[in-house]
């Protein structure tokens, strides 16, 4: 199993991401990384200032992580297919209102669902919470591997 603590480091690394090769409103940070108890917390902020608290859980939690399109051999790849995941939640519908948010210890989440980052408006969560299923677009990678 990959480590939480690797994870943790590989994430702490990535910095800016971009959208496109020149700057964009999409263009986005990712800081303040921590790790513990299973799961990973970080912030995004985009160009434009809006910001969002993350919490993800970790490969040591045994939960189900949406983003992971297949089997990832190191913390490198868990991290780039979490990014490939945040990228199509950033660019497409950013962090503004029409995600659906929780308030935690003074900071604003977003929400992981097995589609992406839960959306604001009910009707539109529900449907895509029914198509993706309860593991997601790509299933369970880790119980697929280990033949569950």
């Amino acid at each position: 199993m990959i480590s939480d603590e690797d994870i943790v480091a590989s994430l702490q690394s990535v910095g800016m991401r971009r959208c496109t090769p020149e700057p964009s409103p999409l263009d986005y940070d990712i800081t303040d990384v921590r790790g513990g108890n299973g799961t990973v917390e970080f912030v995004i902020t985009v160009r434009d200032g809006l910001r969002a608290r993350v919490r993800l859980d970790l490969p040591s939690s045994g939960k189900f992580q949406p983003w992971l399109y297949e089997y990832p051999d190191n913390a490198d790849e868990w991290v780039q297919q979490l990014l490939t995941w945040t990228d199509e939640e950033v660019f497409t519908l950013g962090l503004g209102a029409s995600r659906a948010r929780k308030a935690e210890d003074g900071e604003s989440f977003v929400i992981a669902e097995p589609y992406g980052w839960r959306l604001a408006d009910t009707a539109e969560h529900e449907a895509r919470l029914a198509s993706a299923g309860p593991f997601g677009w790509h299933g369970n990678v880790y119980a697929e591997k280990e033949g569950h």
